[in-house]
């Protein structure tokens, strides 16, 4: 009995040590190697994007003098503008956040812009300066109040670092930047500019977006799509149009009478390596304050401010390959069914020349690489040069000008395989009287175009005083004549100031007017009843026209191979001249 009583007692002891040990692990922890790092004062925090603009009037000293905030008041304010008379601001804009970016100031009319802004010159000069009338006389504007509300990337633009920051690029400026601008009205406006305003007022506008700048963890490109945005609000009904930036949208003619937001966001243009710009853009069109309905079809045109030729336009990441380029105002005009992105795939190849040795060298060397590219029979025409050629200053062609051929056959300026467009630019081309071989012309044209797609714009003449033709359509080439004086005194073989000797030549007139002792225009006989010349609507010319040796008359211009354009007509408005309206 005593060794049963002996275990019964270690066993009851065992269960209370488990017991006593269970209960120690209730509300214990296992005791793992541990250590700590603590990282204090952790910021999330956005940066400020604030910029400021200040003004002076122009004859006071920006050092000494406090500017005024151009948020409070308008900047230029004047009723009582006459010719001579000048307006000069000092303007600054300010980087006041820590945070870098872009900016564009842009002139915003209110209203119609009627002819006043076409005799406002403007000057623009880096730095703000007190200046007098001796300086502005001697400065050159730059351009008119007319071409600088339709820049489309803004009066001025560039990039502005928060005060403190280092320069990583050409184009940066740092804390602020200063100019003086003027605006002085053209002593020549004469009394068609009385009464005339720029819209009832307008806006001095400067937008700012972020600028790849500052870095996150992988680069500085994560702000790169940051827009400038301008946004446009108006109740407007069908075949009416509303306008933000440069970008207008024209509703269809049956849409009915709301208010329509439209809201313009332009990127940064992006040149790459071979040349081409893509400028893309993000164009929003609300109805009621909401998106306007997919399916309905909207006209729009978007101005690029400079002349180009465009690749491609691409919408939503697909072609748009029905639309048009108009090079007197810059603008791609298309349909589309909806909205938001668009982009312009152009380049701008621009050659200034200023002598008619420049010229003929840039035509030559687009000849000479045209006719290495394409062997044989020049009928192809994928070969042409793009370029952009601005007269810088009037051309004159005199005896001393080397001409294509010697034998009085030719012509000192051979278009040849290019793709381009004519910039007359306020500039006169003149054939001189002594430009003669043996008292007969030494060439029988002053523009000889072949294998060619040329448009001529700009104000400015063609003037062929040696009995050439100004336009002479050659070969396999469309021309697009938009604006210019054509005058000529041509002899009898082919008397007209634009003239065409092929069926593989088209020749548009949208402007222009066109002088000739005898015939504006002239088709050859071989030709036959091929359309080569088409009149379209404003042009104006104060003689006849001809098909080969055939007079061609009013009643039957459009049976032969000069034609109105369709919905036009010949209009006699004194007896003498001559104009084509719809």
């Amino acid at each position: 009995m005593a060794k049963k009583h002996s275990t019964l007692k270690s066993l009851i002891s065992a269960l209370v040590i488990l017991a006593l040990c269970f209960t120690m692990f209730v509300g214990t922890t296992f005791a793992w190697f541990t250590d700590s790092v603590t990282s204090s004062n952790n910021i999330i925090k956005s940066g400020t994007l604030d910029v400021g603009m200040y003004w002076l009037e122009g004859d006071e000293d920006p050092a000494s003098t406090t500017w005024n905030d151009a948020s409070t008041g308008a900047i230029f304010n004047n009723d009582l503008w006459e010719p001579g008379y000048v307006e000069a601001k000092h303007v600054k804009i300010a980087n006041e956040g820590t945070l870098a970016f872009r900016y564009a100031l842009h002139i915003v009319p209110n209203g119609t812009v009627d002819i006043l802004a076409d005799v406002i010159d403007v000057y623009y000069i880096e730095g703000a300066t007190q200046i007098t009338r001796d300086m502005l006389a001697a400065a050159t504007p730059v351009g008119t109040l007319r071409d600088i509300i339709n820049e489309a990337d803004g009066a001025v633009h560039g990039i502005l670092l928060p005060a403190g920051a280092t320069v990583t690029a050409p184009d940066e400026e740092v804390g602020e930047v200063t100019a003086t601008i003027a605006f002085k009205m053209q002593e020549s406006a004469g009394n068609d500019y009385q009464n005339k305003s720029i819209g009832t007022d307008f806006s001095v506008q400067l937008l700012a977006t972020q600028y790849i700048f500052e870095e996150d963890s992988f680069d500085k490109e994560y702000d790169k799509e940051a827009m400038l945005p301008s946004v446009e609000t108006s109740t407007i009904e069908g075949g009416e149009s509303i306008e933000a930036g440069n970008v207008t949208v024209t509703l269809p003619s049956d849409a009915s009478e709301a208010e329509y937001t439209l809201k313009v966001d332009s990127q940064q243009e992006e040149k790459d390596a071979d040349g081409k710009t893509t400028y893309s853009l993000n164009i929003d069109l609300l109805k009621d304050g909401v998106k306007a309905p997919s399916g309905v079809e909207y006209d729009v045109d978007i101005n690029l401010g400079k002349n180009v030729f465009i690749n491609t336009l691409i919408h939503n990441g697909d072609p748009i390959t029905d639309y048009t380029y108009n090079p007197t105002n810059n603008v791609v005009s298309f349909k589309t069914t909806s909205f938001s992105p668009f982009e312009v795939v152009y380049t701008d190849p621009i050659i200034k020349v200023s002598s008619v040795e420049e010229l003929q060298t840039t035509l030559n060397e687009i000849k000479t690489s045209a006719k290495q590219q394409i062997p044989g029979e020049l009928g192809n025409k994928s070969y042409r040069e793009e370029v952009i050629i601005v007269l810088e200053d009037d051309i004159v062609i005199d005896s001393t000008t080397k001409f294509m051929y010697t034998d009085g056959n030719g012509a000192p300026l051979h278009f040849y395989g290019v793709k381009g467009i004519l910039d007359l630019n306020g500039h006169n081309i003149t054939v001189s009287s002594d430009a003669l071989v043996n008292g007969k012309a030494y060439a029988n044209a002053v523009l000889l175009i072949q294998y060619s797609n040329i448009d001529i714009i700009g104000e400015g003449s063609i003037i062929a005083e040696n009995k050439s033709i100004p336009v002479y359509g050659w070969a396999n080439s469309t021309v697009n004549i938009y604006s210019g004086n054509y005058i000529t005194n041509a002899y009898e073989r082919n008397e007209s100031a634009v003239y065409v000797n092929n069926p593989t030549v088209m020749i548009n007139v949208y402007g222009g007017s066109y002088n000739d002792s005898e015939y504006a225009f002239n088709v050859h006989d071989n030709c036959g009843t091929t359309t080569t010349i088409v009149l379209h609507e404003g042009i104006t010319y104060d003689t006849y026209l001809k098909n080969g040796t055939t007079d061609v008359t009013q009643s039957d211009i459009n049976k032969g191979r000069i034609v109105v354009a369709e919905g036009c007509e010949l209009v006699t408005t004194d007896g003498v001249n001559l104009v084509v309206k719809k």
